[in-house]
């Protein structure tokens, strides 16, 4: 049972690594909902880092080095803290990232 708790800690926190989260999205088949609610987390947090670094670009194109390096570390920082704690296992609650998700399920059905 360890065993099988390990390694789905393992996957869980996976998700936050960068790219990874794509192809475990795509290839993963055994979909929990703790897995699915890390998967949704991991690619939010790509998406919106991948946004603010266009964003900057287009608006601060001349400092924009400077702010890349700045947006890189916060989220690299965020997302080994979230692999830190699901890694360890641990319950993430993220309010507004779960009541988002919670709104958008129910509007689905």
């Amino acid at each position: 049972m360890e065993e099988n708790n390990k390694k789905s800690n393992l996957k869980n926190a996976l998700c936050y690594i960068p790219l990874v989260v794509i192809v475990l999205a795509f290839t993963e088949t055994e979909k929990t909902e703790e897995f699915k609610r890390h998967l949704h987390r991991g690619i939010f947090l790509f998406v919106l880092y991948l946004f603010v670094r266009v964003v900057l670009w287009i608006f601060f194109f001349y400092y924009s080095f400077v702010f890349w390096w700045l947006v890189t570390l916060i989220y690299f920082i965020i997302s080994w803290v979230l692999f830190y704690k699901a890694y360890m296992g641990e319950n993430i609650k993220i309010d507004p990232l779960d009541d988002f998700e919670e709104k958008v399920k129910d509007s689905l059905k």
